[in-house]
């Protein structure tokens, strides 16, 4: 299997077929499973990449707390070291806050960006409530619990969902925490502007807690659309494969 060591870290990522790149960044407590209805279909014409981040999927656990810093970090050195060539980046729901944070720290490594329920802040109530959820649940050691339901509204397919489930079960409660934490305080929407590579966001139309972001990221970035996927909430990548795909290969394809 391949991995990437840094830092001390033992990193798991996947890469397959050839063309532009893209690297997949996952949310919490679900690893790169959660986008193989993309990884699967896009690698006929793309080179597809996605990474368990720190203690997620078959990464090993990290030994000291971390947040989006270090993560950009390790995908600084995948990028360097296996891709070695500038980027697109898929993200999806709060690895979309670490995509925005890649681009602003390495703009030279970054194409462009496809945010799939991306906010600027977690500064919503009913948002800080469900994500400080998710750290109470992790900070327990449960966050199999998070991994057993989550599975079933990220994705209806049993070939998405078997996988996805499996890799779930492996994260380490400790780095869901870890995840969480970081996505509750971290905020960008000061230095947005900053952003010139070309970017989507990608929403449901019946997400109504984050699609309320995406007018407000999209005012402050030059170079900025909005896709809204009708029928869709939130859990886009599992349970809107082919819509999510056409968006994400039309948007390469146009820049």
């Amino acid at each position: 299997m391949p991995y990437i060591k840094y830092r001390n870290q033992k990193l798991y990522y996947r890469s397959q077929g050839k063309g532009e790149t893209i690297v997949f960044i996952h949310c919490p407590v679900f690893p790169s499973p959660v986008f193989k209805g993309q990884i699967d279909s896009l690698s006929n014409q793309y080179q597809v990449v996605g990474m368990d981040l720190r203690g997620h999927g078959r990464s090993q656990s990290s030994s000291e707390p971390w947040d989006f810093t270090d993560i950009c970090h390790d995908l600084i050195e995948l990028i360097e070291t296996k891709v070695q060539k500038r980027v697109w980046l898929v993200a999806y729901s709060a690895g979309c806050s670490i995509a925005f944070e890649l681009a602003l720290t390495r703009p030279d490594l970054v194409k462009g960006l496809i945010q799939i329920g991306a906010v600027d802040c977690v500064n919503t109530l009913i948002l800080s409530t469900l994500v400080k959820g998710g750290m109470a649940l992790a900070k327990r050691g449960w966050s199999n619990s998070i991994a057993f339901f989550g599975t079933f509204s990220n994705t209806k397919n049993p070939l998405i969902a078997v996988p996805l489930i499996s890799s779930a079960f492996r994260t380490n409660s400790r780095d869901a925490y870890y995840f969480y934490r970081a996505y509750l305080t971290y905020q960008c929407q000061q230095r947005l502007f900053q952003l010139d590579q070309p970017t989507v966001l990608i929403y449901g139309e019946h997400d109504k807690l984050l699609s309320r972001h995406g007018a407000s990221i999209a005012s402050k970035m030059p170079n900025c659309s909005i896709r809204m996927v009708q029928h869709g909430r939130h859990q886009l990548p599992g349970n809107q494969i082919n819509k999510v795909n056409q968006i994400i290969d039309q948007f390469i394809k146009s820049h």
